[in-house]
Order: C-alpha cells, then sequence, then structure tokens
C-alpha cells in the first residue's frame, strides 16, 4: 500500500512516496521544492509536487512542527481508548495557553499498568490546523491524517533506525528544532526550539561553518530538554538520531552528540530509482507517509470539525446502509417475534393441558383443579398418615414426600410434570425466578435421599413471568 508525507519547512517543502507491504516500507520517491514566493506560494509548491509525484488516491499526510503544538504529560486511571479521548479535554483544561474550544485535542499512549494510562497529549490551535487544510485544498490536496513532525520522526524510527530503550531524535529546520524523545517505541516527550537558522544557512551558501557559536543557542536548549525529561521520566537517553537539511554535514552531528554525551544513530540510505540516498534530510516525510496508512498510536488532528472529508462521506453512507438493515432487521425481526410467541404459548397450552390430564389420571377422584401441586402434595400427606395408620410400604410416596420436604415452602414451586423411574427421578416444574431455581437445587441436594442431581434448560416463560426448568434427581442407595 503506498501512502505519501509531505514535511512543510519554512522556505522548502519535501515530499515522501512510500509503499509499506508484507515486506516491510520501502521509499520509492522524494522531491523537493523551495516554497515559491507571494501569498499562494506555498499552495502553488504543494499543487506542483503532487502533479510531480503523480499523486491520485494515495493516502496523504502533512505534520506541523512541534513548536506550533502544546503538549502535558498525563497520567489517567483507565486504559480504555474511548474513555481517554473523552476525560482528555477535561484534564488539560487550565494547563494550555488556550481556550478548550480553540484548540484540537489528541493523545498517544506512552504506557499502561495496573488500570492506567501514561498518556502525552497534544494540542494543536484550530486556526493553525485550519490554515494548514486550506493551503492544502487550494493545491487539491484533502490530507488523510495532519499530526506532528515529532510523531513522523517516531514512526519513521520505528522501521528504520535499530531499537533503543531510549533516544532523542532532533529534526532541524530553517526556524525551528523538533524534538521527540522516545521510550522504546513511544514517544514520551516533544520540544519546538525555535532559533535564528541564518548561521546555518551560510553552509549551504560554501561559507565556513562556525558550528560552536551558530549553535550555541539550540545546544543549549536540547541540553536543558533532555536534563527536564530525565527528571520527569527517571531515565535518560542514550542516543540522538539528526534528521533535515543540515543532516549531511558530518562536523553538526558529531558536535551535537558529543556535548550532549549521546551515542550518534545515523540514517540508513534508500534504494531510490536515481541511487541510494541517506534517509536523514528527509526521515519526516517518510515517516508522515507511513503514518497515514494507518500505523498504530498516530496523534491526528483530523477530527471534530476537521473530520477527514472522505471519511465523513463513508460515514454517511455506512449510517444510512445501517440505518436501513435495522429497519428491515426489526421488522423481520417482529415478524419472528410473533411467530414465535404464537408458537411458544400454543406449546404452553399444550403442555398445561398434558399437566392436567396427567393429574387426572393420578388422582381421579379430585373434579375441581386450583393448584396441581398444593392438591398433589395434600393427596400424598394423606396417604402417608394412612401409610402410618396401616403401616406397609409406599416406597413412591416415600420418595415425594422426602423431596417435597427439602423444597423451601415459599419457593412458588409449580410441578408440571413428575417422572420416576427405578432410581431416577425427573420433575419439570415452574418457579419465579432464577434465585429460586438455584435454592430449589442447593436445597434438594442436601436430602438424605438424593445422591445426584442436575438441573437443565431453565428459561423463561412465554409470558416473562415464570422460569421453567427440568430436574433430574439420582436418588441414594436403598432409597
Amino acid at each position: 500500500m503506498r501512502g505519501a508525507g509531505i514535511d512543510i519547512g519554512a522556505r522548502v517543502v519535501t515530499l515522501a512516496v512510500v509503499n509499506r507491504g508484507f515486506k516491510g516500507a520501502r521509499v520509492e520517491r522524494v522531491l523537493t521544492r523551495s516554497i515559491a514566493d507571494g501569498p499562494e506560494g506555498l499552495s502553488e509548491t504543494l499543487r506542483a509536487l503532487k502533479r510531480d509525484a503523480n499523486l491520485k488516491t494515495e493516502p496523504i499526510t502533512i505534520g506541523l512542527p512541534v513548536h506550533a503544538v502544546s503538549t502535558r504529560l498525563v497520567t489517567l486511571p483507565f486504559t480504555q481508548r474511548a474513555k481517554l479521548d473523552a476525560a482528555l479535554p477535561s484534564e488539560l483544561e487550565g494547563q494550555l495557553p488556550f481556550e478548550l474550544d480553540e484548540v484540537v485535542i489528541d493523545g498517544s499512549i506512552i504506557a499502561q499498568a495496573s488500570g492506567r494510562s501514561r498518556v502525552l497529549a497534544v494540542a494543536a490551535p484550530k486556526a493553525t490546523v485550519k490554515a494548514l487544510l486550506d493551503e492544502a485544498g487550494k493545491a487539491g490536496i484533502d490530507p488523510r491524517v495532519v499530526t506532528v513532525d515529532a510523531v513522523a520522526l517516531a514512526v519513521a524510527a520505528e522501521i528504520w533506525l535499530p531499537s533503543l530503550a531510549d533516544l532523542a531524535l532532533v529534526h532541524v529546520d530553517d526556524r525551528s528544532l523538533s524534538v521527540a524523545l522516545l521510550e522504546g517505541r513511544r514517544v514520551r516527550a516533544m520540544r519546538g526550539i525555535v532559533w535564528d537558522g541564518a548561521r546555518a544557512q551560510r553552509l549551504a551558501a560554501g561559507a565556513p561553518l562556525d558550528v560552536e557559536s551558530a549553535w550555541h543557542q539550540p545546544l543549549d536548549e536540547l541540553r536543558r530538554t533532555a536534563q527536564a525529561d530525565a527528571v520527569e521520566a527517571g531515565r535518560a537517553v542514550e542516543a540522538m538520531a539528526l534528521s533535515g537539511r543540515w543532516v549531511d554535514a558530518p562536523e553538526v552531528g558529531a558536535f551535537l552528540a558529543e556535548r550532549l554525551g549521546l551515542k550518534r544513530i545515523e540514517w540508513p540510505s534508500q534504494p531510490l530509482v536515481d541511487g541510494p540516498r541517506p534517509l536523514g534530510p528527509f526521515a519526516v516525510a517518510a515517516g508522515l507517509a507511513v503514518a497515514g496508512l494507518g500505523h498504530e498510536g498516530v496523534i491526528d488532528f483530523r477530527r471534530g470539525e476537521f473530520a477527514y472529508g472522505r471519511e465523513r462521506a463513508g460515514r454517511r453512507k455506512r449510517v444510512l446502509t445501517a440505518s436501513i438493515m435495522a429497519a428491515v432487521v426489526l421488522t423481520v425481526g417482529g415478524v419472528d417475534l410473533g411467530v414465535r410467541a404464537t408458537m411458544k404459548e400454543h406449546r404452553y397450552r399444550e403442555l398445561s393441558d398434558r399437566v392436567r390430564a396427567a393429574f387426572h389420571a393420578a388422582l381421579p377422584q379430585v373434579t375441581t383443579v386450583v393448584s396441581e401441586t398444593d392438591q398433589l402434595q395434600a393427596a400424598i400427606e394423606t396417604l402417608t398418615k394412612q401409610r402410618a395408620f396401616l403401616g406397609g410400604e409406599v416406597r413412591v410416596l416415600d420418595v415425594l414426600l422426602a423431596l417435597t420436604d427439602s423444597i423451601p415452602k415459599e419457593s412458588g414451586i409449580a410441578v408440571s410434570e413428575l417422572v420416576i423411574e427405578q432410581d431416577k427421578v425427573r420433575i419439570e416444574a415452574e418457579t419465579t425466578s432464577f434465585d429460586w431455581v438455584n435454592r430449589i437445587e442447593s436445597a434438594l441436594a442436601k436430602s438424605p435421599a438424593v445422591r445426584h442431581l442436575a438441573v437443565s434448560d431453565a428459561k423463561t416463560t412465554a409470558d416473562q413471568s415464570k422460569i421453567r426448568f427440568l430436574m433430574t434427581i439420582t436418588l441414594a442407595e436403598g432409597v
């Protein structure tokens, strides 16, 4: 799958096309243009790059420099992504130099443990996002993702740099430095450093480069950033990788790494059509291209009023389709429920008639039936009294009496079928709730007449007022 990333610098725009497949990500093409003069210079440059790259349906990602956004590190007491998104605005209220309705907020999860999440929250001014989208729209570009260049650096590092526990990524532009401090593969902190790149620009013009004086101010800011991060995270970065227009000047990278006490990591070369090229100068653009292909954990400001246009259209289509399908399902379901209710009512009446017939077969002398259970129990009690008076052995009634005595009187049980075969007793009955099913089972299990008991098919009756269940009892030996 192919995607394009556009890194908009102070004076230069870089576009990278990346093809990501099962074998990894491969940079196919890199184009660089200086921003044209005039009020429409940026949109003209973007239009020309899109035309030169022959972009058609490829997803495009554009990044904001870190100095254009505001970041905060927060810890929240849950891990669900939906809850994190909902809680971030209220968590950041009062901490940002903006009103909440003036910013777009997203967050990247750094770590999760014990039901808590450590999140890097990033807020971008709506005016900044809108201005960027307007310029892109003039060039016929509708970016799928708008993120931060530091996040794009982290994505690129995950693919093209060796895995390190703590790594600093520094991207140098004419007017600012974007710094991403990584914890594994996650951005744990980012900072934008605004600087005057005029002295660094002398390198491109061929003038002698005074590294010490040209980099004094950004070096001091980088050092303070690393020290503050070490205190905040409880760990220090161990290496750094430099990207941007001046990455080709080896003395700059060596100077920064030596003064910061860090190991220097080099971005690898990429085999492009026009020959191998170091990835460092266009690492941000390449990372942006990958970020737009659905990379996990990417901060994206295309949300709310800035939601991706095709995504909104697709969402409307999905909602409409889902609504139509729901109406069909409800119609069919209503018919089906009516049929099922009729069938269940028919089965219930049939079963009631069978219970009544079995009751009359057992007690043909009873002409008025009020409650089969109560009347059957009364008959059993009568026979028991007769047995006590006359003596003899009435084994079936003994069993019924033992089981009946074990059932709580307030259970409301109504027996619809009772079958006794040798050492097995099968009872089909109803009671008022699932709780009573469990309590009846527990009570019978304690009876000395019961060796084993199993309850099955417990379900609600058609009128939802009773719970019907089947109970199979294995009698104890000697019963």
